[in-house]
């Protein structure tokens, strides 16, 4: 998977174009991640009354959201200079990383728990998105 932008980027200085584009990816996959945040910081958000029932959509929703993140991480990390050709990899492990954080925060939540089946779901959702991106031409 040839996770570059262009090989001539790597030599040259970064462009006034291609620090926006950074920012911009950057940007938005650290708001991505707020809004993460934010909705695992809401208390009693859960819709199955106890830990180890089952809700298909809170599943499709965490698999959506980092499928979504991976992807940012992915396009933000293919335009960070020196680690463009490891894009894929790192943005699995942070994506990953944050999964098992936004986890361990809802710990801390009244009327929210960790499970980490959620996190199993999020990992799948990162896994696939960033899979489907490496097919693409």
């Amino acid at each position: 998977m040839n996770n570059s932008v262009d090989s001539s980027d790597l030599a040259a200085p970064l462009t006034a174009q291609l620090k926006r584009r950074l920012w911009l990816w950057w940007g938005l996959a650290l708001a991505w991640m707020g809004i993460i945040f934010y909705f695992s910081a809401q208390t009693n958000f859960d819709f199955v009354p106890e830990p180890w029932q089952v809700d298909p959509l809170s599943w499709a929703v965490h698999f959506t959201e980092y499928a979504v993140l991976a992807a940012l991480l992915w396009q933000a990390l293919r335009y960070t200079p020196r680690l463009d050709r490891r894009a894929a990899a790192l943005a699995f492990v942070l994506a990953a990383l944050y999964a098992i954080s936004d986890e361990w925060h809802q710990s801390f939540v009244p009327g929210r728990y960790p499970d980490i089946r959620d996190v199993l779901v999020d990992v799948a959702g990162a896994l696939t998105a960033l899979l489907l991106l490496g097919r693409r031409p």
